[in-house]
């Protein structure tokens, strides 16, 4: 539940810059061709109820699992990582005017987790439970003249967001196509990015998913917990079929894929949420050379590539003049969870290997060699929504 919580503390902290300043809304409409007021912004069929089963990642940080290792790098060990099914169950009220004004997380073994708000001519005033501390946080958010949330980011002529918290949002055909962010580390600046696709079905629920975090990808658990209840500019025209993370244009081990189906009215009755993202916190071994493990690393390449290797993937990343990029993907499968529910999970250990060349004495050679280990998960989430 990491993600559902920090999706609180953000709006505890952004909501505390928000004013009840107004920004000027597009001219005209009047809800046909521009939206201009709360109504446009909201899905004419309410959903009453979602119920959302999926599979969550424990990990162990008490030191009692042992660290990936330079000699544990290529074999299938999961470092303390342990999966608890879950089902989560989400309730929503409206007020009159259609608006969400109290949403209800179920999760068995806990206390109901609610939020409410509760809307004036410029404002709304929000409250939700602080997971953290076991309190109630209040907070009061302005509106635009839109009835858009301030304090959320920045809203164009359009009334579509333009800057969140820590990104830049791009708008393709009226869909987000882009959350980007610039990271100085250590003087080294890198651009993360989040690149969003859409598939051909218009978005009749209003969905509007994206992310805080730069490098967190935003999944319906989170949206629905929360999100869902914020009134925040023009949504995409389209839903959303993949979030694909990457970090100067490579593609990293964060993918999210959605499939729907849909009632009578075009509204979403099901969503699949397939997601090869992280299970545990990148592990670098730092940089080294070793021979031994040159020889063991070549061996396992040339068995992959040749057949008689089955149980673990090869797979380029990038290949310059003076540095290769490869990772060694090893499935593990899971067959239960924590407190021993089938789940049929297969956890993918991905060894990136970073390769630093150089050329000596005429010969291109190795000067040295990075292993970061990261643990993904081809997880599907599942949701049932009903009106």
């Amino acid at each position: 539940m990491k993600k559902i919580l920090f999706s609180i503390a953000a709006i505890a902290m952004l909501v505390g810059c928000g004013s009840k300043d107004d920004d000027t809304p597009p001219n005209g409409g009047n809800g046909t061709t521009t939206l201009t007021t709360q109504s446009d912004y909201l899905p004419t069929k309410k959903v009453k109820t979602i119920t959302c089963k999926s599979i969550i990642v424990e990990i162990d940080y008490t030191g009692g699992a042992p660290a990936p290792s330079l000699e544990s790098a290529l074999e299938p060990s999961l470092n303390g990582q342990k999966f608890v099914a879950k089902t989560l169950n989400f309730a929503y009220e409206y007020d009159e005017k259609g608006r969400i004004k109290k949403i209800t997380r179920k999760e068995e073994g806990k206390s109901d987790n609610v939020k409410t708000f509760i809307y004036g001519d410029s404002s709304v005033k929000i409250t939700f439970p602080n997971e953290d501390t076991g309190g109630i946080e209040n907070r009061e958010v302005g509106l635009n003249a839109a009835g858009n949330m301030l304090g959320l980011g920045t809203y164009d002529s359009n009334q579509r967001l333009t800057k969140g918290s820590r990104g830049d949002f791009e708008w393709t055909n009226d869909n987000l196509t882009k959350i980007s962010e610039k990271r100085n580390w250590r003087g080294k600046v890198t651009t993360v990015a989040n690149q969003l696709s859409y598939n051909n079905n218009l978005n009749k629920n209003k969905f509007l998913l994206y992310n805080f975090e730069g490098d967190a990808v935003t999944s319906y658990a989170q949206y629905f917990d929360f999100q869902i209840g914020w009134i925040q500019g023009v949504a995409p025209k389209n839903l959303l079929q993949k979030m694909v993370l990457t970090e100067d244009g490579t593609v990293l081990n964060y993918t999210y894929n959605y499939t729907y189906t849909f009632d009578t009215d075009g509204f979403v009755k099901t969503i699949n949420e397939t997601r090869n993202a992280r299970a545990g916190s990148n592990t670098g071994l730092g940089y080294f050379t070793d021979a031994d493990y040159l020889t063991k690393l070549n061996t396992l390449i040339t068995n992959i590539q040749n057949g008689t290797e089955k149980s673990k993937k090869y797979q380029l990343v990038s290949d310059k003049s003076d540095e290769k990029v490869f990772d060694i993907i090893i499935p593990i499968k899971v067959e239960k969870d924590k407190n021993g529910k089938t789940i049929d999970l297969i956890v993918n250990k991905v060894a990136r290997h970073t390769f630093k060349l150089k050329t000596k004495n005429g010969t291109q050679v190795v000067d040295d060699i990075r292993i970061d280990i990261s643990y993904n998960s081809d997880m599907t989430t599942t949701y049932q929504l009903n009106y």
